[in-house]
């Protein structure tokens, strides 16, 4: 179990050129300041965690919602078996989708 523990030590001591084995003997911890906390929770991160929430519930009614129902329309003319459409609108000036019909319809074949 210890070689499994320090063969990373064991690696450095045999790859490492002594140079940089005596610089990273003489590497000392950075001081950081005290941290705000509220009960357990670091405030920097609360604050952080809040803004990133914020921007991906933005994220999600400003352009996920809206696009849902682009998608949804165009599903629904593909289940009905139209291949032959383009859609225009749903965006925030024309939020109905129109579906147009980029083929004639042709109600018989004829051979």
């Amino acid at each position: 179990l210890a070689f499994v523990i320090e063969i990373d030590e064991l690696v450095a001591e045999v790859l490492l050129p002594r140079e940089l084995k005596a610089t990273v003997e003489n590497v000392q911890p950075i001081a950081s300041g005290k941290s705000c906390k509220i009960g357990g929770c670091h405030m920097p991160d609360m604050i952080r965690l809040l803004f990133m929430l914020g921007l991906v519930i933005f994220a999600c009614v400003h352009w996920l919602v809206p696009f849902h129902g682009n998608v949804h329309a165009a599903a629904m003319a593909l289940c009905a078996g139209n291949k032959g459409f383009s859609q225009t609108g749903g965006t925030m000036d024309h939020s109905t989708v129109i579906l147009l019909e980029s083929q004639p319809f042709i109600s018989t074949c004829s051979e």
